[in-house]
C-alpha cells in the first residue's frame, strides 16, 4: 500500500476513534431512555397498558430496545483493527 492510500486510511481511523465517543454518548441515551419508558410501561395499571397511551409506550419502549440492539452490533475497534490489517 502506498503512502497516500495509508494516509487516507489514518484518516479513516481517526474519524472512526472520533465516532467511538459519539456512539458511546448515543448508546447511554437509548439505554436509559428504553429504560425509563419500559418502566413507565411496566408501572402502568392494566387498563392504561391496553389502551393508546399504554401501546405507545410499548411500542416506544420496544423500538428503542430494537436500536439499542443494532448499536451494540456496530463495533467500532473491529472496524479499526480491519483498517489497520489492510494497511500491513
Amino acid at each position: 500500500m502506498n503512502k497516500e492510500r495509508r494516509k487516507a486510511l489514518d484518516k479513516a481511523i481517526a474519524s472512526l476513534e472520533s465516532i467511538r465517543g459519539a456512539l458511546d454518548e448515543v448508546k447511554s441515551i437509548i439505554e436509559s431512555t428504553a429504560s425509563e419508558e419500559r418502566e413507565y410501561y411496566d408501572n402502568m395499571n392494566e387498563n392504561l397498558q391496553g389502551g393508546d397511551k399504554g401501546q405507545q409506550a410499548d411500542n416506544a419502549a420496544t423500538l428503542l430496545e430494537e436500536v439499542q440492539s443494532t448499536l451494540e452490533e456496530f463495533d467500532v475497534e473491529e472496524l479499526i483493527t480491519k483498517i489497520n490489517d489492510a494497511q500491513q
